[in-house]
């Protein structure tokens, strides 16, 4: 079913200005950011589930999740408190909720639609979904929070999926290990989450690991493999020891530690150079 001239002038409005600058964007990426996460934690195929915003030819925009399975779950992000279903107008909630299940059924997707709201004051919290829409609406409630790290602090949720796909380090899943793993999604999901572009969770993932690979680890990524050769150099200080943390190694020497990320440009360094010294061998680390 094709978009009438008179929806897509409005859709085109509806859309101008891109993600960074939409009012209320904060609490849009930051419960984008949630949901990718959440996605990461359920071991979803990262190649096949697609994360959107803002994609053409859609009325409910503000973010779109695509299962491998071909389930399409579009969500509208709310934060405020003048929120209902009362108003059959465009630019209000049942507007874009009625069209979007228009169009979807007619073009004969699997669906389901979403309001997220911020306010248990608004209409919308306490009123029943319209008819028309309430076989594939679904309501959440979710507060706005000023910050990734205020929702680490309230959400015992978010946390336990971080820790589910993160390795932890020799302090273990600090709040600013977690913290910054967030702010990292939601960098890389901003960056990438351009109007009407769909994005890949591996995506997501591979870019993260470019830019932050020597701090990050997913769970999910092999064990460096730690050479003979390189064994023996660290075996060379007995009061040396280290930790394989997927591609990055954990060390520590008497009060002093750190972790470096074992390319196999350093990993040959280290055995040209050959170290004698202590510190020789933890100058080659940097």
């Amino acid at each position: 079913m094709e978009l009438t001239t008179e929806h897509r002038t409005y859709l085109t409005n509806k859309h101008r200005g891109g993600l960074s600058n939409q009012k209320g964007n904060t609490f849009e990426v930051i419960y984008a950011t949630k949901e990718i996460i959440h996605l990461y934690s359920l071991g979803v195929d990262l190649d096949n589930t697609y994360v959107a915003a803002q994609l053409e030819d859609t009325f409910v925009d503000d973010f779109q999740i695509i299962y491998d399975a071909g389930l399409k779950v579009y969500h509208q992000c709310k934060d405020t408190k003048s929120l209902s279903w009362e108003k059959d107008e465009k630019g209000e909630p049942f507007y874009d909720f009625r069209w979007q299940k228009k169009y979807s059924s007619a073009n004969g997707e699997s669906f389901k639609l979403k309001i997220v709201y911020s306010n248990t004051s608004c209409k919308i919290h306490t009123s029943p979904i319209p008819s028309v829409i309430e076989d594939v609406t679904i309501k959440e409630l979710f507060p706005a929070y000023p910050n990734l790290n205020a929702i680490l602090v309230d959400s015992e949720d978010l946390q336990s999926d971080i820790k589910s796909i993160l390795f932890a380090d020799r302090n273990g899943h600090t709040l600013d290990k977690l913290s910054a793993f967030a702010e990292v999604i939601r960098s890389e999901w901003l960056e990438l989450a351009v109007p009407n572009r769909i994005v890949s969770l591996s995506e997501i993932k591979n870019q993260t690991l470019s830019k932050y690979g020597a701090i990050i680890n997913f769970k999910d990524l092999p064990n460096v493999e730690i050479s003979d050769e390189l064994k023996m150099i660290f075996d060379r200080f007995p009061e040396f020891s280290y930790l394989v943390n997927g591609k990055n190694i954990l060390w520590s020497y008497k009060k002093l530690s750190g972790q470096f990320c074992l390319s196999d440009e350093l990993n040959s360094n280290i055995i040209e150079a050959n170290p004698s010294e202590i510190f020789q061998l933890i100058t080659l680390f940097n």
